[in-house]
């Protein structure tokens, strides 16, 4: 699959996510019987932890960028594998949750599902690229709320 075609892949799959997350809080998903596993501790700390990698490698990869780039190195054969680590990010999201929630619940989410947009809208070809603005402030807030988020798992269990 060429980058475009990932990308707009990733675009579609979000706005779906996203869709999915807003009607699943409108029917309220989460009282759903058929959903019950989806609500016990284990199968949350498990998405969870599976969503949280996910949030991690991306970072790790952008990091990993700035150094391969500075040494003289080819970034190519990682940008695939950032979008395709793009690509489970919707389904690692609708995975731990169907809805969204209420104050930060909410709002994680949102933010997370913006940067994927976002980043699947950046041109690299651009030097001057809003989207890669809105992809850089959204991801540093996802990966703040993420551990807040974290912390008051951890704190309330």
């Amino acid at each position: 699959m060429q980058t475009a075609e990932i990308k707009k892949n990733v675009e579609r799959l979000t706005w779906l996510a996203l869709l999915v997350m807003v009607g699943g809080t409108l029917a309220k998903a989460n009282e759903w019987d058929a959903l019950a596993l989806q609500q016990t501790d284990a199968y949350r700390n498990i998405s969870g932890g599976i969503l949280g990698s996910i949030i991690v490698l991306q970072w790790w990869l952008s990091i990993a960028r700035i150094i391969f780039q500075s040494s003289g190195n080819s970034w190519d054969r990682w940008v695939k594998f950032h979008h395709y680590l793009a690509l489970l990010l919707p389904f690692a999201t609708l995975a731990h949750s169907l809805q969204l929630g209420y104050g930060l619940l909410a709002i994680l989410p949102l933010v997370l599902l913006t940067a994927s947009i976002a980043g699947a809208r950046i041109d690299e070809k651009s030097s001057n690229n809003q989207f890669l603005h809105v992809h850089i402030v959204c991801s540093a807030l996802t990966l703040i709320l993420t551990l807040v988020h974290v912390f008051m798992v951890v704190m309330y269990r």
